[in-house]
């Protein structure tokens, strides 16, 4: 069953947390695969980091920002 979380940078450890609905925080690693919601549309990728973080889907590079949450559903 997978899990709906709110993707969120934390600038002072230069890391994403992935924040429950009851506001526990999971510390993200690169290689972590899941499911990012872009608008309407749900893709599944797995979390990089090279000069900035960013995630990988389908062979795309989709760079996130560190100000914007991400909906992301994490098996």
């Amino acid at each position: 069953m997978k899990t709906h979380y709110k993707l969120k940078y934390e600038k002072n450890d230069d890391r994403w947390l992935a924040i429950s609905n009851q506001d526990n925080e999971f510390p993200m690693r690169c290689g972590d695969m899941f499911q990012i919601k872009l608008g309407k549309i749900l893709l599944s990728c797995r979390l990089e980091m090279d000069s900035d973080w960013y995630v990988i889907s389908s062979g795309t590079k989709i760079k996130l920002h560190p100000k914007e949450h991400y909906e992301v559903l994490i098996q």
